[in-house]
């Protein structure tokens, strides 16, 4: 695909910086957005209360169904390496991010990622519009850190994002069928 070469060589080698690299790396380790996961948490406690329980339980489902169908399904399909394991695309790693073994296509950042964005947008449908352009500018943001780091295709990030989107919506759809039978409505 000469289209997504191009684009991720722009995106990985051309349009870069280096205060971009230390954010990129930043961005792309999900470690780091442990403490806004636990805070969005205890928002739905306070906010939901026994509502908050269920809706994390769908939150859990649709990450780890997002993420076992580009893990577990998608990238044993493809089989597509890593960009970063292409030495024609002559690919660069900002310090701190290493090229895994693994296969590429579809990202899981940000199929997880997308899958949360897209599911708190369904869940809150009167959040501002200001909240929701942030929360899908989050999942944008860490889905470009991919391709930006070197390890993704543009196309791989394009997929996972669609997977996640997907199964938000599916996620969402078990929720409201949920909220019946455990009788939280």
């Amino acid at each position: 695909m000469p289209v997504d070469h191009t684009l991720y060589q722009l995106i990985n080698q051309a349009w870069v910086s280096s205060w971009a690299d230390h954010l990129m790396v930043f961005v792309s380790d999900k470690i780091n957005w442990m403490p806004l996961y636990l805070l969005l948490f205890a928002f739905a406690i306070k906010a939901f209360k026994k509502k908050a329980l269920w809706m994390l339980c769908c939150v859990i489902l649709v990450v780890a169904a997002s993420d076992q169908i580009c893990s577990s399904l998608m990238k044993p399909m493809f089989k597509r390496v890593r960009p970063c394991h292409e030495v024609s695309l002559t690919p660069r790693l900002p310090n701190g991010v290493s090229c895994s073994d693994s296969y590429s296509m579809a990202s899981s950042h940000a199929a997880n990622h997308f899958a949360i964005a897209v599911f708190i947008i369904l869940l809150l449908p009167s959040m501002s519009i200001g909240y929701k352009a942030a929360a899908l500018f989050w999942a944008a943001l860490i889905a470009y850190s991919r391709v930006y780091c070197g390890v993704h295709y543009p196309s791989d990030v394009l997929v996972g994002a669609l997977v996640g989107v997907l199964m938000a919506f599916l996620g969402f759809t078990l929720y409201k069928k949920g909220l019946k039978p455990l009788k939280l409505l």
